[in-house]
């Protein structure tokens, strides 16, 4: 099946164009399911109404980065869409407000709270799937499914055992080195050398044009389980990629986000838990306290809390 070429209408990484493809694609599954899978998406205009009231049952990020999608999808279609492109471009203002509204008062929405689970739980789910992968011979080949399992323990390992990134371990390289230097390409890195010493290299990452390229080591629990790790990847011959989908393939963007998704939904019956509901269970285990005495206190100054920040001397 052909999808829609986002290049025409964004100039995103290849790997975020082929994401937004697979969203069109499957909103045309939901609303147009007799619409034409290929060329530009009139279906839109058609099915509007259900579009809209398929996307009202969805969280309130979620409808943004789905609206993202529609109104770049429909500017490939003229003229003709530009009453409804306004349209969305009004929905997506609003709903960027909300969510910014919300994450700055550290307010849950419906949804998020209906799935919340504490840090203790999630670590719980990684400890139990540690057990699981303790019991597998160390000296055995392992099963494509039981590297899988294995891979779900490192990839948990990964967003647990040190602050969780995004998805940006989705196209990661291993790549050995034998020096301090090392130039970008265009993927995220974990570098391999001198001797054990490991480092995650940034540079594709959301916020990459703030801060640029990063380098961080793994705390020693998840060096650990990235050493054990690597030398069961060696044969896939996949250019390198830490990673890999269940069929041996290679990630995505958003990979990681429905593995992780379908993991604590079998763990715990807890819907929507990636990368993303991962960040924010952890920096809320971490300051959750702090931050409800800071909209205290903000409260009775009757300020906002980041307003409260101008006034800490540093």
């Amino acid at each position: 099946m052909q999808q829609m070429d986002f290049s025409v209408v964004s100039d995103g990484k290849p790997e975020t164009l082929e994401a937004y493809a697979r969203i069109l694609e499957t909103l045309r599954e939901r609303v147009a399911p007799d619409a034409e899978s290929t060329g530009p998406p009139h279906w839109i205009l058609r099915r509007a109404r259900q579009l809209h009231r398929f996307l009202r049952e969805k969280a309130p990020a979620t409808r943004e980065h789905y609206y993202t999608v529609l109104s770049l999808g429909i500017q490939t279609l003229g003229p003709v869409s530009s009453a409804m492109k306004d349209d969305l471009d009004k929905r997506l203002k609003k709903l960027k407000a909300l969510n910014m509204a919300r994450a700055r008062g550290g307010q849950k929405s419906e949804r998020v709270s209906k799935n919340w689970i504490s840090w203790a739980e999630v670590e719980g789910v990684r400890d139990r799937l540690e057990k699981e992968v303790r019991s597998l011979h160390p000296r055995r080949k392992l099963t494509p499914e039981e590297l899988y399992t294995y891979q779900k323990y490192v990839l948990l390992s990964l967003y647990t055992m040190q602050p969780p990134v995004r998805d940006d371990y989705a196209t990661m390289r291993v790549t050995p080195v034998n020096s301090a230097e090392f130039k970008a390409d265009g993927y995220n890195h974990l570098l391999v050398g001198p001797g054990r010493r490991l480092r995650f290299h940034f540079s594709e990452y959301k916020t990459s044009k703030i801060y640029g390229s990063l380098e961080t080591e793994p705390p020693s629990d998840l060096a650990a389980v990235l050493h054990s790790w690597l030398p069961k990847i060696r044969h896939r011959g996949d250019g390198g990629r830490l990673l890999a989908k269940r069929d041996g393939g290679p990630m995505q963007e958003g990979t990681p986000k429905d593995i992780l998704n379908a993991l604590f939904q079998e763990a715990t019956g807890k819907r929507g838990i990636g990368p993303a509901m991962l960040r924010r269970i952890y920096m809320t285990g971490r300051f959750g306290k702090e931050q409800e005495e800071r909209l205290r206190v903000a409260k009775k100054m009757m300020h906002s809390v980041s307003m409260g920040n101008r006034y800490i001397k540093r």
